[in-house]
């Protein structure tokens, strides 16, 4: 399965060479109307997910960039 995860093109170097860290969530959304219990990551099935807010990523000029996962080796 293949899932996709949103992110400012400055911080692709940081997570080739680190991963994904749930220490950062939120910095691309901003705060959510329901917070969650504890740090994430987010992924979605689509590119293009309705669960996206794309207008959030025009209010700043920097690149939007999407990470394509291969869940098969996640646990």
């Amino acid at each position: 399965m293949i899932l996709y995860h949103a992110t400012r093109k400055s911080s692709l170097d940081s997570i080739m060479s680190e991963g994904l860290s749930p220490s950062h969530y939120g910095a691309i959304h901003g705060s959510m109307e329901y917070p969650l219990p504890k740090p994430c990551v987010f992924l979605s099935s689509q590119m293009n997910s309705e669960n996206l807010n794309t207008a959030l990523f025009d209010e700043g000029e920097e690149e939007v960039v999407f990470l394509t996962i291969d869940a098969a080796g996640l646990d």
